[in-house]
Order: structure tokens, then sequence, then C-alpha cells
């Protein structure tokens, strides 16, 4: 007598259950970073003007033309990265199914084959992965703009440096 053959149902919604988790993970990956992106942009912006205080106090400093723009753009793009990051780290809606939806479910489907809940289940997450997948790529981007941003800042806050050394 041989056994019967193992339905791939439950390896399915093994699998999509386990893809939700990653994904979980992924969010809070992302909103850590941003949160270090927000951290970096807002240290350097203070560094960069306390620095500007502390030289422009002295009475025969004479800020260098060619250095205004630097300093200028990398203060803007500082906070342009700061911005991406906050976006970036802000809670999103996640559309999970809401327990009146799933109280009908349960009501409806309570006495069917625990293959159907088990279908039912991997075809909900599948959804909810499919949404959390999206919000997940817009952090992902929102980051990656925000670390651009912050890279461009800093190339640009070295060159007012350097001007400053040089001047």
């Amino acid at each position: 007598m041989t056994e019967p053959e193992q339905l791939a149902g439950p390896e399915f919604a093994a699998f999509v259950r386990e893809q939700l988790e990653v994904e979980e993970k992924r969010r809070a990956s992302l909103e850590t970073r941003s949160l270090a992106v927000i951290t970096t942009s807002g240290t350097l912006v203070t560094l960069v003007l306390g620095l500007a205080a502390l030289v422009t106090q002295r009475k025969d400093f004479t800020f260098p033309h060619a250095a205004s723009p630097w300093l200028l753009a990398s203060l803007v793009i500082f906070v342009l990265a700061t911005v991406f990051a906050i976006v970036a780290n802000s809670p999103r809606r996640h559309h999970l199914l809401d327990t009146t939806t799933f109280e009908e479910i349960i009501r409806r489907r309570w006495s069917t084959s625990a293959d159907d809940a088990v279908k039912t289940l991997a075809v909900t997450r599948l959804r909810d992965l499919e949404r959390v997948q999206r919000v997940n790529n817009v952090k992902g981007w929102l980051l990656l703009a925000a670390v651009a941003a912050q890279g461009c800042a800093t190339a640009s806050l070295a060159v007012t440096v350097g001007l400053l050394l040089t001047y």
C-alpha cells in the first residue's frame, strides 16, 4: 500500500508566510538606516554651522566668495537628504486584513477543509506581501535618494572646507 501523495499547498503557504516575514525585516532595516541618515545629516549640519560661527568670530576673517555657493549647496542638500530619510521612515498603512473581514472569512469558511483554509490564508498573505513590498520599494528608493544626497552634500562641504583652508 502506497502512502497518499502530499499536496503542495501547505508548502506554498509556508513560503508566502516566510516572504512576508522577510519583507517585515526589510522594512525595519530600511527604517533603521533612514534614522541613521537623519542623525548623520543633522550632526553634520550642526557641525558646519558651529564651524561657521567659530570662524566668522575672528575680526580679520573674510569668507571667500567662491566658498559661499558650496556651503549653501551642502546645507540645502543635507536638509534634502534629511527630508528623504524622514519620508522613508514615516509610517505607512499596510492594509493588512482587518478583523471584520477576517471574522467574515472565519464564519463563512469554518467548516471547509483544511486545504481550503490553507489556500485562503495563503492568498490573503500573498496580497499582504504585495502591499508590503510596494511600500518597502518606495522606502528603499527614498533611502537611496537620501544617501546619495548626503554623499553630494558631504562632497560640497569638503569643497567648502578646502576653499576655506586655501584662502
